[in-house]
């Protein structure tokens, strides 16, 4: 992904409705990612379920890790019983 395809892909007053809502919104931080992955009112193009989980980690790292589909691979070998959202 491209900056240029990310940002030509959305709306920036709803892009920055959406990454607000993610991670200083009301309600569970669950309850945000899904609807950011999933909900048409939140879900913004070229974004999608990795980079919505990367973002929350790193900008709240101290309470939820940085954690996609590579970082959940490599768990899962290691031995741990680690579900994604």
């Amino acid at each position: 992904m491209y900056d240029s395809d990310f940002l030509g892909a959305n709306d920036p007053k709803h892009t920055r409705e959406s990454l607000s809502y993610l991670l200083y919104g009301a309600g569970k931080i669950e309850e945000r990612i899904a609807n950011l992955i999933y909900s048409p009112a939140y879900k913004l193009n070229e974004f999608g379920q990795s980079s919505v989980q990367e973002l929350v980690g790193w900008s709240n790292n101290q309470d939820l890790p940085v954690i996609n589909a590579r970082t959940t691979k490599v768990l899962r070998y290691l031995g741990f019983d680690v579900r994604q959202l």
